[in-house]
């Protein structure tokens, strides 16, 4: 697949969007912003076929041991992680600032 250009109009919306989303996660309390964290790698995991399938190959070579089920409770596990460290990667300027006061 090309590489599209960082001037691109649909590259440009995204990080738009990116950067709008990660103020947001900053000024949200705590609890709040990391459910919506949670909940955009939920969403993440419902809708990019390609990365859902790729984590769950992953996971069952990793843990052979274990059954569909288990492998899929992982891999939104997976995902639901990923949007934490996103709001982690988010607030880390405001926790560092208030000395971690803020943190959950």
């Amino acid at each position: 697949m090309a590489e599209r250009s960082p001037w691109n109009p649909l590259t440009l919306l995204e990080a738009g969007l990116a950067v709008g989303f990660g103020l947001l996660l900053s000024r949200l309390p705590a609890r709040l912003a990391y459910a919506l964290g949670e909940g955009a790698g939920a969403g993440v995991y419902r809708w990019d076929r390609r990365h859902r399938e790729i984590a769950r190959e992953n996971l069952a070579r990793a843990f052979p041991e274990r059954g569909p089920g288990e492998i899929e409770a992982l891999a939104r596990g997976v995902f639901a992680g990923l949007g934490r460290t996103v709001v982690d990667i988010a607030r880390s300027g405001r926790l560092l600032g208030a000395g971690g006061r803020d943190a959950v």
